[in-house]
């Protein structure tokens, strides 16, 4: 009965180990596939680099960079609806990152507007806006400061051309003004 024991311990310690490898290796093989596809993004090779991210995805659904990337590549091959998708999903998944959530929020935004769903493309800049508001640069280690500050110069600028063009001058002045504001606090 002991040796019976001693054994099932040892199986189900095996296959526990085979498991976290499996699970290590998917990641793995997720993250070379999301660096592929960037490598694809970078020879202007989108078709292949849809194929490459949506593999990563398929390896881990959790993968915001495969989302982000795929996104990227379908505005290249003017898949606009599957674009938004992607980056609609990786606003979601990032609740709790919220520099990435914001730069999911602006490419979906620069979709909108490449679609002249301009009311949709400003409510998505103001979104990121606020997401940009609530990032704490110490917490973050993949952000510095100008690129965080670059981001939130870009979504006010947007937010202003866009208030512009639906006649909100002074929600355009207030973002032009914000913008402005960040620039000066950017160290020399």
């Amino acid at each position: 009965m002991k040796k019976w024991k001693e054994r099932l311990c040892a199986v189900a310690m095996l296959l526990v180990g085979l498991f976290l490898v499996a699970c290590t290796s998917k990641a793995a093989k997720a993250v070379e596939k999301v660096e592929l596809g960037q490598k694809y993004l970078t020879e202007l090779n989108y078709t292949e680099a849809v194929a490459s991210f949506t593999e990563a995805i398929g390896l881990d659904p959790e993968n915001i960079p495969a989302y982000m990337g795929r996104a990227e590549a379908y505005v290249a091959l003017k898949q606009y609806d599957d674009a938004k998708a992607d980056y609609t999903t990786a606003i979601e998944k990032t609740a709790e990152q919220p520099y990435t959530q914001a730069e999911a929020y602006v490419g979906r935004a620069e979709v909108n507007e490449l679609t002249t769903a301009n009311e949709d493309a400003l409510s998505d800049y103001e979104a990121a806006s606020t997401a940009l508001d609530t990032v704490d640069v110490e917490k973050i280690t993949d952000v510095t400061e100008q690129m965080l500050e670059a981001l939130k110069i870009k979504v006010y600028n947007a937010c202003a051309r866009l208030n512009a063009f639906f006649g909100r001058n002074e929600a355009a002045a207030a973002s032009y003004t914000k913008a402005i504001d960040s620039l000066a606090k950017l160290p020399d």
